[in-house]
Formats: structure tokens, C-alpha cells, sequence
């Protein structure tokens, strides 16, 4: 493992391609370590079935990781079905 000293960055820009990313403003990252070297996939696939791991995006998101989230929040593709089915004048 090495060292990456954090520090301060700018991030975002100023054009309306990327909204989440607006504005352009100064971002802290704390220091972290990360592998010298690189993991192949296979080399990933190795370890996970060695081990069992699980990654983050894999595992169920549990409420008290994010407080004050809505508990019950439908998707956006769920959201439009529902309105589909609302305008046609069939109960969502």
C-alpha cells in the first residue's frame, strides 16, 4: 500500500451538462491508502470466492447508514409507471 496525502481540489464546472456537479467549488479529501499495484479482475474473482466477500454496491443498504433518508423511496422508473398507470385511469 501507498500513501496519497489529501488536500484541497477543485471540482465541477460551470456548463449545465453535468448538473449534479455544479458549481465549480473546493473539495478536502482526507489522505488514504491505496494498492501499488494493480488487481486484475480474475485476480479479484480469485479473492472473492476465497473469501466471500461482498461488495458495497452488492450488500442491501441498511436505514441507520443513512439518516433521515425516506425510508420507503420509490424509483424513478417506479415513480413513472405509477403515473403512466395513473393517467390511463388505472389504480397505480
Amino acid at each position: 500500500m501507498v500513501w496519497v496525502p489529501g488536500g484541497v481540489y477543485w471540482r465541477g464546472h460551470d456548463t449545465g451538462s453535468h448538473r449534479d456537479a455544479l458549481p465549480w467549488h473546493l473539495v478536502e479529501v482526507d489522505g488514504f491508502c491505496m494498492a501499488a499495484t494493480t488487481v486484475t479482475n480474475e485476480q479479484f474473482e480469485t479473492f472473492v470466492r476465497a473469501t466471500g466477500y461482498v461488495t458495497v454496491a452488492e450488500r442491501a443498504p441498511k436505514a441507520e447508514d443513512f439518516p433521515g433518508a425516506p425510508a420507503n423511496t420509490p424509483s424513478r422508473s417506479t415513480s413513472t409507471m405509477k403515473a403512466a398507470w395513473a393517467e390511463a385511469g388505472r389504480p397505480p
